[in-house]
């Protein structure tokens, strides 16, 4: 979505060769009257992800912190959502990491059997500290019924983190 710098997730059919996009989901983790305490469509993954409030937030209010290596509990995770009428899925999103180095990463996933595995769509990883980066990614949907969106760090540390909003 153009101008759109925090997260977002959209669906779009392919007209005659052209997108369309409609935006489907949409969180900034700074709303207060969310019931879901700000983690939008979000699930924590464990206790290697938290809300995180400070300065480097691209709103400078709140994002999410997601670090170390420790599987799902260094994640975020969306519910599954129905694509089965969409043939793309778009998503946006801005990231600042934190002392990356060596080998550490962060990741873009999706899984289309509830978590069970998860397919790498991106990875990002040393060489951008402190910078913040708007990223869109697509998927292909045209095959796909129900998906799950998650974001993942691979870091050797907790002193290695990534910023998302």
């Amino acid at each position: 979505i153009t101008g759109t710098i925090n997260s977002s997730v959209t669906f779009g059919p392919s007209i005659k060769g052209e997108l369309s996009w409609t935006r489907i989901a949409y969180s900034d983790f700074d709303d207060d009257s969310k019931d879901n305490m700000k983690w939008g469509m979000f699930n924590k993954g464990g206790n290697m992800s938290e809300l995180y409030k400070g300065k480097h937030a691209h709103s400078d209010e709140t994002a999410i912190m997601i670090k170390a290596d420790e599987g799902e509990d260094s994640s975020v995770y969306t519910d599954p959502m129905n694509v089965s009428t969409y043939e793309k899925l778009r998503v946006g999103f801005l990231y600042r990491m934190f002392r990356f180095k060596g080998s550490d990463t962060f990741l873009l996933e999706y899984s289309v059997n509830k978590a069970k595995s998860w397919i790498k769509v991106e990875e990002w990883g040393k060489g951008r500290n402190w910078e913040e980066v708007i990223e869109n990614n697509e998927i292909d949907t045209s095959n796909i019924d129900s998906i799950q969106i998650r974001f993942r760090c691979s870091s050797k540390s907790q002193r290695e983190f990534v910023l998302l909003d």
